[in-house]
């Protein structure tokens, strides 16, 4: 009867050391593993919010980008970008980039649709897709051929960035998280989309508005081996970018956020993303 017991009592002890191993050790990671999502980033947005960063080569500051993220009436979610920088080509000189973005996500945090169109070097161009299932079908047009649409393998839980801020941040991040992003590639040869590789380096401190920020340094990378970082982004313990470095034809351009702030849904309609209307503005 005693050596019943003493199992008994030793097994319950065991399963109880086990099941605390399990929920500090062991689901953690795998909720550590998990990519950033659409979910984690509107889930806690109920307001409109603007974000507004500035564009640099070297100290010269080159342009501008704007974020809009809107929760809509329907349970859906919208953001739309605008940029508009000079980039300078080889030995070509500069030239002028402007390029808008929409992204359209469902009630369930998955892809719905998006559009995207942009000038550069004179050179237009349009690109729109949406969701079917676990692909992304692709369209592209204005200023090239149009082509047939191409699918792209797309989980529900993937998100879609641009060439310029491909995290929009959002995510509890820890040192070692990596995760696949679907990104646009915008080089002098056209726009296309691309599989890019993100990972969460390191802990440091940036010079952000005059202060030293504890940050996270993501690293994003075309091919998983490359030695230098296509993309590489501070983000603060919120999970907001502070502070970008890309490369775009060698050259190094730094994006560093100016204004974050919430508005109301008046605010937000009366916001201009198309450039027509807001040349009318101007």
């Amino acid at each position: 009867m005693n050596r019943a017991l003493v199992l008994l009592v030793t097994g319950t002890f065991w399963a109880l050391m086990m099941t605390a191993l399990v929920r500090r050790e062991i689901l953690p990671y795998f909720e550590y593993q998990a990519p950033p999502t659409y979910r984690s980033m509107f889930r806690d947005r109920r307001q409109p919010e603007l974000e507004r960063r500035a564009v640099y080569f070297g100290t010269e500051k080159r342009g501008h980008v704007e974020s809009l993220f809107e929760p809509l009436p329907n349970g859906h979610y919208r953001t739309r970008t605008r940029i508009d920088i000079r980039l300078t080509v080889g030995k070509m000189g500069d030239f002028p980039l402007a390029m808008r973005w929409e992204t359209n996500v469902d009630a369930a945090f998955q892809l719905a649709d998006f559009a995207m169109e942009t000038d550069l070097v004179g050179m237009p161009f349009k690109m729109s897709g949406f969701r079917r299932g676990d692909k992304l079908i692709v369209k592209t047009g204005g200023g090239v051929p149009k082509g047939a649409p191409s699918e792209i393998d797309f989980p529900r839980d993937m998100t879609l960035g641009d060439g310029f801020v491909p995290y929009a941040g959002g995510a509890k991040l820890a040192v070692g998280k990596k995760w696949l992003v679907t990104t646009l590639d915008m080089t002098l040869a056209g726009v296309q989309p691309t599989r890019v590789f993100a990972r969460v380096e390191r802990r440091e401190s940036k010079k952000w508005r005059g202060k030293e920020v504890p940050c996270y340094v993501v690293e994003i990378r075309k091919r998983e081996n490359d030695d230098l970082a296509w993309h590489t982004l501070w983000v603060n313990e919120e999970g907001v970018v502070l502070v970008e470095q890309m490369t775009f034809d060698k050259l190094l351009y730094t994006v560093v956020l100016e204004e974050k702030q919430v508005i109301t849904p008046d605010q937000a309609k009366a916001w201009i993303w198309d450039p027509k209307e807001r040349k009318k503005s101007d």
